[in-house]
């Protein structure tokens, strides 16, 4: 009977731990309350077993108090700072709250909101139970809500996956919405002689579809992006280059994507500026400058993406990177800054950058875009007298301000196909 006491005992807290696993990114005041509840049931039962089982009894009370005190003893002698941003995670970390009288009902909930950022060892822990427990032993992904383990080693963004089957959709009325704030923009800036252009940065799991595990699926009826391209093809103001099916097709020779990122790689902000150029060519014919004979690859020491870096899969998943630089180049770096970022954006070193090539006779150009346009910037610039890129906080505004200033020949938006909703007015 007493073994079979035994038997359950430990069946329990290997169940309590599995569970406190799975739930890495839940683990708060009431689960640790509820985990300590249960183990102090099952440690009474140790008090009253046997007293040949005694000695044996004692030591495992003593190593789980131990496992049990540690990072709180630990945490009260670190005096080190606190992080502000989790590095792994890709966020910002839930501050200290400061207890107000007026505010007491939201306290508990922030407070444990800040502990689970916080305890002792926080890293440490979700480090070696993702990488050692749940990567390395059963081939999961540490933070399934954020990051999906596809074929050989391929990572993709979770919250895709709403898009990509269909959940996340956009209605008839706000497709219509986002039509016209484009169209109009469009109406705007060819008043004042300025051609609009318009790409929509597809998600990795569109172009590589046969690299995603089998319960990512993609919704027959096609996405919320398949319903805006179609309404975009019958306005002839708005400029669309459709960048998916040119990366589809030269995915075979190159990696477009990183493994262990959702950006673009080198080889695929040439592909997308080729067919940029080839789009620019119909109304400026024979400025085209670089050919895969004006490029040529340096390659990275090993090196893992914010997916990786997110999921704590470094260096399991480290992947060598070609970076594709121009052979010689003939774009210029401007020192100069004219506009203000956003006070809150966390990237203001590149919300404006700015290059030029000194060729009065080539055109010029304002790039509104997101990250996604980084690895596009050194192929364009040569082919622009001036070239602003606009890098407004994943807003996406008009920012009519800068470009009556500037007076571009034209201007391209560029949008990350998760953000479209972001052209929406209540965005």
């Amino acid at each position: 009977i007493q073994n079979s006491r035994n038997q359950k005992w430990l069946y329990t807290c290997v169940r309590t731990w599995i569970h406190l696993v799975r739930a890495r990114d839940h683990v708060s005041f009431r689960s640790v309350y509820r985990f300590g509840n249960k183990f102090s049931i099952h440690l009474f039962q140790f008090l009253i077993m046997e007293k040949g089982n005694h000695i044996y009894s004692v030591i495992l009370v003593i190593l789980f108090s131990i496992i049990l005190f540690f990072p709180t003893i630990y945490g009260s002698l670190d005096n080190s700072d606190q992080p502000e941003i989790s590095e792994s995670e890709n966020r910002t970390l839930a501050a200290k709250p400061q207890l107000e009288i007026t505010y007491v009902d939201i306290f508990p909930d922030q407070y444990s909101d800040y502990y689970d950022d916080h305890f002792p060892l926080r890293e440490e822990i979700l480090h070696f139970f993702g990488r050692n427990i749940k990567f390395k032993i059963f081939r999961k992904s540490p933070v399934p809500e954020k990051v999906v383990i596809g074929s050989d080693g391929w990572l993709f963004q979770a919250e895709n996956r709403s898009i990509y089957s269909g959940k996340r959709d956009f209605t008839p009325e706000e497709v219509e919405t986002i039509y016209l704030e484009l169209h109009n923009r469009a109406q705007y800036l060819a008043s004042q002689g300025i051609l609009f252009y318009l790409i929509i940065a597809p998600m990795k799991c569109e172009v590589y579809q046969d690299e995603l595990p089998h319960f990512f699926v993609r919704n027959p009826e096609g996405t919320r992006t398949d319903k805006l391209i179609e309404r975009l093809s019958t306005d002839t103001l708005i400029r669309f280059i459709d960048i998916k099916e040119a990366l589809i097709a030269k995915k075979g020779n190159e990696k477009l994507y990183h493994k262990t990122d959702h950006h673009w790689s080198t080889a695929g902000g040439f592909a997308v500026y080729n067919e940029i150029m080839n789009h620019l060519g119909t109304f400026y014919p024979g400025k085209r400058s670089l050919n895969d004979t004006d490029i040529f690859p340096v390659i990275d020491s090993a090196w893992i993406g914010g997916l990786g870096n997110m999921a704590g899969l470094a260096p399991d998943l480290n992947e060598i990177r070609f970076h594709y630089t121009v052979k010689n180049p003939r774009s210029h770096i401007s020192e100069e800054e004219i506009y203000t970022p956003p006070e809150w954006f966390a990237y203001k070193d590149i919300y404006e950058v700015r290059k030029y090539v000194p060729d009065s006779t080539l055109p010029s150009i304002v790039v509104i875009r997101d990250s996604f346009f980084n690895n596009v910037i050194p192929f364009l610039s040569e082919d622009f007298k001036n070239s602003l890129y606009i890098f407004d906080a994943w807003q996406f505004l008009p920012n009519y301000d800068i470009i009556e200033q500037e007076h571009p020949d034209i201007v391209l938006l560029e949008v990350y196909e998760p953000f479209l909703d972001h052209l929406l007015p209540a965005k």
